[in-house]
């Protein structure tokens, strides 16, 4: 298995929260599903409704139609939100009051909060 950067996350009352860094590939098969468990819904839907708002306009085009363009729409959504649901997910955190502590890199989300606890010395 590969190692990735996680981002640790933790606030005075709460548990620590881990933000993968890179390509969503959960967030790219269930978009609306990870939009609504990970806080950042509305952004979901602003980034929808152009979609579907320029696959009307793709398919009043006389002669291209949504068959030729609507493709490559849908491509660039399927691409573009995955890339950003991280750093969507960091910015949530942070308007909820968590602090970046520090970056881990693991094979496992679980790997990196081991490493840090393992780094941090006993008090």
């Amino acid at each position: 298995m590969i190692e990735r950067e996680y981002r640790l996350y933790a606030r005075d009352e709460g548990p620590y929260e881990l933000v993968p860094q890179g390509y969503s590939v959960l967030a790219m098969f269930l978009q609306l599903f990870w939009a609504i468990a990970n806080g950042v819904f509305l952004k979901f839907v602003c980034l929808f409704i152009p979609i579907i708002i320029l696959g009307n306009v793709a398919e009043s085009i006389p002669g291209v139609g949504s068959f030729i363009l609507m493709p490559y729409i849908f491509l660039a959504f399927l691409v573009y939100f995955p890339l950003r649901a991280f750093a969507w997910r960091e910015k949530v955190l942070t308007n909820k009051g968590y602090k970046l502590i520090t970056s881990v890199r693991a094979k496992s989300a679980q790997a990196a909060l081991q490493k840090y606890s393992e780094s941090v010395p006993a008090s």
